[in-house]
């Protein structure tokens, strides 16, 4: 009975052309009825046969008209291939052939592409140098893949659709149900087509054996992961689903098998392995025995990817890349410097000389002490006769009985400032103390500054013979912008020069109150474009495992946090090898055991989405050229495509959701890979 409904619905849609149709089809059509019993008469027979007669000549059957558009409609069933071409919605000609063994294996899509390679080759005379030719296909993602680069087409569809490329073809999607005469023609067929397009076969087969000569596989290698393949369960069940078809609603898939759903029209199989494109799905005994290969050298993950992505592929695959790397005890211990720290902008004193710097620098076999101011930016310079803690003080108390005793005093902490007697110094003249984090000079950015500053101009005056104190004199006396002078806004005044100058610049006013304004915004401004290229570090916890750099250009070692210092982005950390360290944020990171590290588990209940932030963004698909479009009608526009060059597409990782009413919602595909 659906035999004879689906031969129907081939009569019906060429109807319009059969004269007395409804007295031909009508005892047919009786046996259609369900109180009716299906007996099949000598009667019956008849008028089909009639019937047929009338499908295979004038006026059901037209002749070919150069002139007019041309039609081909063709569908493929899990045995046979069925064609029709048309004009003006009158068949021309009808062909049909039954699916060899190998084809039968095909997933849907290869069977859907070379019922299209059939038609087209079968209809030749018809269809070469026409100027534009509709097919009809009842299968939707072919009519994407037919845009994409040839590179970017599984192995088997890259050889049909380079068959395609003498034609000027647009493919269109028609529902299976109005596809009547393709539909018909590819489900009743007899076996005696089997040897032909005997050529067409065997060129697919040497496209697939070029593409596993080429792949960067051993025969052993090859083997087991056939073997595993055969022991992974859900790698099984998905081959099935790829060789017999896929269930047409998302929820009858088991939770396992849901992330491949979306990635069906790209998966395939060869020789009984599974395939994404033109890479390998590695089962999952295999995967990190895989991670390890492509690690090998150490490569980052952006490189680790780009070989992942010539070759193999699985689910979460960036995912486990990410964890491997950044387990890999070798990487991780000369790994680069982690990006800067978001500028940690001071707030500007409310008083002259109410916070200064202080550093040491020596130049000339000279040592000089720098005391600044941080809101005048006025600096105190005094030579050294050694880095004595008691030499240190001495100078800075003669500093400070000048200009008063400040409340703040900074100082990156070296032995002379970081004493028990600089420790006595301060609480005895009353000021506190603050040490900047070891190796982190920006953090006592102040006196770095000034001490850059006047170590510059201290070597060009000694050059030139020039008195350096007339020189600091007046970098004392120079405004900065709209900013008046240090020395104007410490002493509220200019000071006499030996530059010609009124004696009304010398009296005495208020400066400091309005240049407080602008100096806050001129931090507030460097700070803005600093923290352009800077990041925010995740605070560390006590007892976690980290990496830390015992200095600047030293190699990353293990340690563990012990407590959160005083000083500000600073950790007190343990070296796992012994010693204890106080170091600012940017020379801590997290660390990741190995054997801590658990691969992509899939699961239908959580999302595949890989959580990606500082990794995803970098990890690119491997570049590749833009590539010819699969459906180009000029032959002389795509080259061969080499095998070796050719890369899948990369997978979007996001899994498969679903609305109320039972329609898949489909991530972009630029998120594959994340899978």
């Amino acid at each position: 009975k659906k035999s004879l409904q689906r031969i129907l619905g081939l009569f019906n849609y060429v109807s319009k052309f059969i004269p007395n149709y409804s007295e031909c089809t009508a005892g047919l059509r009786e046996l259609l009825k369900d109180d009716i019993e299906f007996t099949w008469s000598s009667m019956l027979d008849k008028s089909f046969e009639n019937l047929k007669n009338m499908l295979c000549k004038a006026p059901i059957l037209g002749y070919y008209d150069h002139k007019k558009p041309i039609t081909l409609t063709v569908d493929a069933s899990s045995h046979a291939l069925g064609a029709s071409i048309l004009q003006d919605g009158m068949p021309l000609a009808y062909s049909s052939r039954a699916l060899t063994d190998t084809q039968k294996r095909y997933a849907q899509i290869e069977k859907e592409l070379l019922a299209i390679c059939f038609g087209v080759e079968r209809f030749r005379q018809y269809i070469f140098g026409h100027e534009f030719v509709k097919v009809e296909t009842d299968h939707k993602p072919l009519l994407g893949l037919y845009e994409k680069p040839l590179h970017k087409v599984p192995v088997r569809l890259q050889r049909m659709l380079m068959r395609l490329q003498p034609y000027r073809l647009k493919l269109v999607y028609k529902p299976g149900k109005h596809l009547h005469l393709a539909d018909v023609l590819s489900r009743d067929v007899s076996k005696a087509g089997f040897s032909e397009n005997k050529e067409l076969d065997e060129e697919v087969e040497l496209q697939v054996a070029l593409l596993i000569e080429n792949l960067p596989l051993t025969k052993a290698l090859w083997s087991r992961i056939k073997k595993s393949s055969d022991d992974d369960n859900t790698i099984k069940q998905l081959r099935d689903y790829i060789t017999d078809g896929w269930p047409s609603y998302y929820k009858d898939l088991s939770n396992s098998l849901k992330p491949y759903f979306q990635l069906k029209n790209d998966l395939h199989v060869i020789r009984d392995i599974v395939f994404y494109g033109n890479r390998i799905v590695v089962p999952a005994a295999l995967r990190k025995e895989m991670l390890a290969n492509l690690h090998s050298g150490h490569p980052g993950m952006n490189r680790m990817a780009d070989r992942a992505g010539i070759s193999v592929f699985w689910l979460g695959i960036n995912q486990d890349i990410k964890k491997f790397v950044q387990s890999c005890p070798t990487c991780l211990k000369y790994q680069c410097n982690q990006q800067k720290l978001v500028m940690r902008s001071k707030r500007v004193p409310l008083l002259p000389w109410m916070e200064v710097g202080c550093d040491i620098f020596e130049l000339n076999n000279k040592k000089y002490l720098v005391v600044v101011d941080a809101l005048s930016n006025y600096p105190e310079v005094t030579e050294l006769e050694n880095l004595k803690s008691s030499t240190v003080v001495l100078k800075m108390k003669e500093i400070f009985a000048r200009h008063g005793i400040p409340v703040i005093v900074n100082t990156d902490g070296a032995l002379c400032f970081d004493s028990e007697l600089f420790g006595t110094f301060s609480k005895e003249w009353g000021f506190i103390h603050v040490i900047s984090s070891p190796h982190y000079p920006r953090s006592n950015g102040l006196a770095e500054s000034s001490v850059k500053s006047v170590k510059t101009m201290f070597k060009k005056v000694v050059e030139t013979n020039e008195c350096p104190y007339l020189a600091l004199l007046n970098f004392r006396n120079t405004p900065r912008s709209n900013i008046s002078s240090p020395a104007e806004n410490l002493m509220g005044r200019s000071l006499r020069t030996n530059i010609p100058c009124p004696f009304k610049s010398l009296v005495p006013k208020i400066t400091y109150e309005k240049d407080r304004k602008l100096i806050n915004e001129q931090r507030n401004k460097s700070k803005m474009y600093y923290d352009r290229s800077a990041t925010n570090r995740t605070k560390f916890k006590i007892g976690q495992k980290i990496l830390f750099k015992k200095f600047p250009e030293s190699a990353w070692t293990p340690g563990v946090i012990l407590k959160k210092d005083s000083r500000p982005n600073a950790y007190l950390v343990k070296g796992d090898a012994g010693g204890q360290y106080v170091r600012n944020e940017l020379y801590i990171r997290p660390r990741l055991n190995r054997e801590e590290t658990v691969l992509y588990q899939n699961s239908g209940a959580q999302k595949a989405v890989e959580t990606s932030n500082t990794f995803c963004t970098p990890l690119h698909s491997p570049k590749s050229s833009p590539g010819i479009k699969a459906g180009s009608p000029r032959p002389a526009s795509r080259s061969s495509p080499g095998i070796n060059n050719a890369t899948s597409p990369k997978p979007t990782m996001s899994d498969v959701k679903v609305t109320r009413s039972g329609r898949i919602i489909n991530p972009p595909i630029r998120l594959i890979n994340e899978l």
